[in-house]
This record gives structure tokens, sequence and C-alpha cells, in this order.
């Protein structure tokens, strides 16, 4: 299902858990099934050689959960059962901020091939370690093409349209992320080592 629906308008990030693993946090977070399009190829591979590698992992858990539940608790929107804070686990701040710091340090590596994800990523991840404030990232973009320094806010402007109108297209010179990546972890780490 998540095959031939995902991408039609929008991609799906999925994830099934089991109601024991919310009794108690622990991280990472284990979880039953992921679907995100960063899987796509995986799942398409196992369905077409008759796998089921992806599907039946033992032991799968999720660092990026701790991220997911933290903005779940912050902004999220309970559609129908009980509430939010009844079926999720709090997330303590520590594991927070380690799936902040695990996708940031991805970024930094990988900014060049996926900037406007990375860029807004990183913007998250400042304005937690400054101002200890859980932020979409959209929140995000705006903050910085509103806050940053003038040689770096048009960079965060231009992530932010291109994340809005999902196009996700917008070009950006190698010398506009270099430049963006120093000023933002440099930042970040003066807040981690204060």
């Amino acid at each position: 299902m998540f095959l031939s629906t995902s991408t039609k308008p929008y991609p799906i990030e999925i994830t099934f858990f089991h109601v024991e693993q919310l009794k108690v946090w622990s991280h990472p977070c284990p979880y039953d099934f992921h679907y995100s399009e960063y899987w796509r190829d995986r799942f398409v591979t196992a369905l077409q050689n008759n796998s089921s590698l992806y599907f039946n992992l033992h032991d799968k858990t999720d660092v990026d959960l701790a991220a997911h539940l933290t903005i779940l608790h912050k902004q999220g929107i309970c559609l129908k059962g009980k509430p939010i804070h009844k079926v999720f686990p709090t997330v303590p701040k520590f594991d927070y901020l380690d799936a902040l710091l695990s996708d940031y340090n991805d970024c930094l590596d990988n900014m060049e091939h996926t900037p406007v994800y990375c860029i807004l990523n990183l913007l998250r991840v400042y304005l937690f370690v400054k101002e200890e404030r859980i932020t979409s990232k959209q929140e995000a973009g705006f903050w910085g093409s509103h806050h940053l320094p003038q040689n770096i806010n048009g960079i965060a402007k231009k992530a932010l349209l291109a994340y809005e109108t999902n196009t996700n297209a917008a070009s950006f010179h190698t010398t506009e992320l270099c430049l963006f990546k120093a000023y933002i972890d440099e930042n970040v780490q003066q807040f981690l080592n204060a």
C-alpha cells in the first residue's frame, strides 16, 4: 500500500509500534514497522526477491524516534483515541538531543546531496541548543530567514521556499553551503561545549 500511495502527492513516513514498546521509554526506541521514501528501494528489492528481510528484522530500533516522539508531544494532533500523552512516553531531553545530533552530523557530511533537508535540520538543532526550542523544519527555516546574519539568511530563505513549495529543487552553490555549515557548526559547538 505505501509503495503505491507514497508521493501521490506527498511522501509518506510512518512508524508502527506495539503498545508494549511504548510503556517504558528506551533509547533507541523499538518499533514494529517503518516506511519512508528513504526505504522504498529496499522494500521494492525485497518484494522482487521474495524476501522478507526488511519486514521481519528482529531488533528494530531507531534513534530518530526520540525526535519524532518529542515533536509529537509538542505539536501532534490526536485525531482519534487516547490523548498523545497517555499513549506515547515522554522523551528525556538528552535522548532528544542525541537524535538531533545524529541527524545533524549526517547533514554536515551530506549537505550537498540533500541541501534543503539539511539546512532546515541544522537550523532545528541550532535553535534547540541555543534556546531549547523544539521546532519543525518549517519553523526553523522561518526563524533562520529572519534572525541569521545577512550573509547567510538568504540560504535559509531559499531552503524554506523549496520546502514549502515541495520542490526541493533549489540550487545551492557549494560556497554558500560551506559558509552556512561553518556558521551553524561553530555556534552549535559553542553551545554544546558551554
